[in-house]
């Protein structure tokens, strides 16, 4: 099985915050139906890390990338963030496949990259 690190938003204000993890949650949620196990560290690390602490922000961000060398790749949705463009430039350095997907019509792109990992895996 795959494993997917999730790369998408998370803060910019209260109401955006909620928007952000439903959007993950369905991303995890649609990945894990196609046989994939993803990993979202900001639906994770949160839970118990206050993000509005500097400190305790950083240290879940540490945490997600020292899982970033467990995944096979990585998928970012919509604009980057700092944290999501640190998460990327790692994953990149790390030589980790990264995968750029339209935040707002992610399900056809999503169909497109499970056509190309379907054709990879056949050949």
């Amino acid at each position: 099985m795959k494993k997917i690190f999730v790369c998408s938003p998370y803060s910019g204000g209260t109401d955006s915050i909620e928007l952000n993890v439903a959007f993950a949650q369905e991303v995890c949620r649609v990945l894990v139906k196609h046989g994939y196990a993803p990993f979202a560290p900001h639906l994770f690390y949160p839970q118990f890390l206050d993000d509005l602490n500097e400190e305790q922000r950083a240290a879940g961000l540490n945490c997600g990338i020292a899982w970033l060398d467990t995944c096979d790749e990585v998928w970012v949705f919509g604009p980057q963030s700092k944290g999501m463009r640190m998460e990327v430039i790692l994953a990149e350095r790390r030589g980790k496949p990264v995968k750029y997907l339209d935040i707002y019509n992610w399900r056809e792109s999503f169909g497109k990259t499970k056509a190309i990992v379907t054709e990879s895996v056949k050949r």
